[in-house]
Parts: structure tokens; C-alpha cells; sequence
């Protein structure tokens, strides 16, 4: 099954544009929240991971809607991956585990350096929001 998820800081902030973009990917369910990103304790978020199984992909626009928390994305990511649900986020195509799954080795790699990065970079600008 392909889960979508869809995250906004706050109430009054639009999801649709996301929305509208994991329909057009072929999400089968789209689950979202309204809320900070700094962990995932949303509850959104977390009756979706209670629907995951091996097999599935997670996709999300953008690794700010997954999460605000380096360590917080890096945890969470790695027991995704562990459960063997692949994760996809649409406007990094180097974030998609689905290229890297026969692909061990340098993709893997660049995967998780991109990762770190990113979780940085996001973390970041939650701090300066």
C-alpha cells in the first residue's frame, strides 16, 4: 500500500496543494496533521505507522512535512527502514529507498549523507521559524 502524509504547522495553514500532489503520486490512503513537526508524537502520523507493514512506501513532498527534528527524522527513518517500508519524498528524488533496496553500497551512501543533510537543514530552519 502507498501511505501519503501531509504536514502543516498549524490550523490555519493550507494542505491541499500537498494533498493534491500525493493523490496525483497514487497514494492509497493520505493521513496529515496540523502541527509542529519537532517529533512525532501526531496523531496523524502516528495511526498511519500503526497501518504500515513491510512492503509499504511512505511518501511525503518534502522532508519538513516528515519532520523539524534531526535526530527525531534519523530515528524514525531508520526503524521505517527497518520495518522494510520504503519512504519516498517527492521533491528529492535521491530520497526515495526504493532505488537503493538492490543498490547497496555507494547509493546507500549518498542516500544517507543526503539524509543527514537535509534533517540539518530542516531542524535549522525550525529553529530560526
Amino acid at each position: 500500500m502507498i501511505f501519503g502524509y501531509a504536514r502543516v504547522s498549524s490550523i490555519d495553514q493550507n494542505l491541499a496543494w500537498q494533498m493534491k500532489e500525493l493523490e496525483a503520486f497514487g497514494c492509497d490512503k493520505i493521513f496529515y496533521d496540523k502541527q509542529t513537526g519537532k517529533n512525532f508524537a501526531r496523531p496523524g502520523y502516528q495511526e498511519m505507522r500503526s497501518k504500515m507493514r513491510f512492503g509499504d512506501v511512505l511518501v511525503v513532498h518534502d522532508l519538513s512535512q516528515f519532520g523539524r527534528n534531526k535526530q527525531e527524522i534519523r530515528n524514525e527513518w531508520k526503524m521505517i527502514m527497518d520495518e522494510e517500508i520504503d519512504i519516498v519524498v517527492l521533491n528529492m528524488p535521491i530520497l526515495d529507498t526504493r532505488k537503493y533496496r538492490e543498490l547497496e553500497g555507494v547509493g546507500q551512501l549518498v542516500s544517507d549523507l543526503v539524509l543527514t543533510l537535509l534533517s540539518w537543514m530542516v531542524e535549522e530552519e525550525r529553529n530560526r521559524i
